[in-house]
């Protein structure tokens, strides 16, 4: 994008102002032909970039004068890139749960979605308090247990939150609806005009007496005996797109080719941010990852087939010392297919940063990489070939 504004003489920036997409626009490269005419598949109700691109905009101080380092030997340059994703695979994914209630008061949430770190138990646990409107020390969490939990298709393709919180706010409302069926006899109120706030039921005259463990007990052993549990699955052919914008500063050291990223502003257009501080982890994260791809990992083989660098020796991975001056910032512009407006936020953060420090790089010292990752050697390589 950075190569194209500059043909034309543009402004990189203002180039993806101009052409980025909008909310309310049609993703024309997410289509299909009906009887001869391509029609697109793929709605932006969401898009908060043009926040993302502002916000990241301000914070590095982009339009502010920095010291270049001109005609020493560490050189600094800035880059930008910008990236969208999807929230799930359209069409093809099922995400789900079971909700119980127990005798106490607390539910037992059962769902397939596999915590691999990224938070999701938390996440779903969050979703599902809101939805039944107590608090989380209620929720009790069981998840890939797969004699017992609902099919999930797994934590892949920036999934979880959307495809199986979606699943998970479906069950909570469907028991949810069942407390205040029960809560509806028990008080002479239709269940519509009530509410769950905390844990108690509300009625238009205000707070009742009736706590969801009143409901508990009373259809256990009371006259209203039922088990009250749901099971919700959630499956669309819709993948809302998160939006990120990242901002970085580069210094490279012109006698060695060394390249270090000095400074990186991460703005996530994630829909409603259910936990910001995991979101802010999972953006941080991703960066992290993308560094050494830009910058560093890569398999190598000998003319046999075998791998050259089967260790993390040979094999660089970037490590905390290896990390920027990292501000993140969280963009929430609703999703209203999401869980309470939530759609991605773990992949997307990786796509920006090694055409941000080609972009960077280039900005420093004017020569163009177009192949990871960006090593030392091949920087050196394109400055002699600059000379000459």
């Amino acid at each position: 994008v950075d190569e194209i504004a500059h043909r034309i003489n543009m402004d990189p920036l203002d180039f993806r102002r101009k052409n980025h997409v909008q909310k309310g626009d049609w993703d024309p490269m997410e289509g299909e032909v009906v009887d001869g005419v391509w029609h697109s598949k793929r709605h932006f109700r969401s898009c908060g970039l043009p926040q993302c691109l502002e916000q990241g905009i301000a914070a590095i101080g982009w339009n502010e004068p920095f010291e270049r380092g001109d005609g020493k030997p560490l050189r600094r340059g800035r880059g930008m890139a910008t990236a969208m994703q999807g929230s799930g695979v359209a069409s093809f994914e099922l995400g789900g749960a079971s909700i119980k209630l127990n005798e106490d008061g607390s539910f037992n949430v059962m769902t397939g979605a596999t915590d691999i770190g990224q938070g999701s138990d938390t996440i779903l646990a969050q979703i599902a308090a809101e939805a039944l409107g107590v608090g989380m020390d209620k929720i009790i969490m069981h998840s890939v247990d797969t004699d017992s939990s609902v099919f999930d298709y797994g934590s892949y393709a920036s999934s979880t939150t959307y495809i199986s919180g979606g699943g998970v706010k479906v069950a909570a409302e469907r028991v949810r609806q069942q407390i205040l069926d029960v809560a509806s006899d028990m008080l002479d109120c239709a269940p519509e005009d009530m509410v769950i706030i905390d844990g108690v039921i509300s009625t238009p005259r205000g707070p009742s007496n009736l706590t969801v463990a009143h409901i508990a007990n009373e259809t256990l052993y009371g006259k209203h005996r039922q088990q009250i549990m749901a099971k919700g699955d959630f499956w669309t052919d819709d993948s809302p797109a998160p939006f990120f914008a990242q901002f970085i500063e580069v210094e490279i050291d012109m006698e060695t080719g060394q390249v270090r990223v000095t400074k990186a502003v991460n703005a996530l257009d994630l829909g409603k941010a259910i936990n910001p501080a995991l979101a802010s982890g999972q953006v941080e994260g991703a960066v992290a990852m993308a560094l050494g791809y830009a910058l560093s990992e890569e398999v190598k083989f000998d003319e046999n087939g075998h791998v050259r660098n089967p260790g993390f020796v040979d094999y660089k991975v970037m490590s905390t010392l290896d990390m920027p001056k990292m501000t993140t910032i969280l963009v929430e512009d609703t999703e209203y297919t999401g869980p309470f407006g939530a759609k991605s936020a773990g992949e997307v953060p990786t796509n920006c940063m090694a055409p941000a420090v080609a972009n960077a790089i280039y900005n420093a010292v004017g020569v163009r990489i177009r192949d990871l990752p960006i090593t030392p050697e091949k920087i050196l390589r394109a400055l002699d070939e600059l000379k000459q």
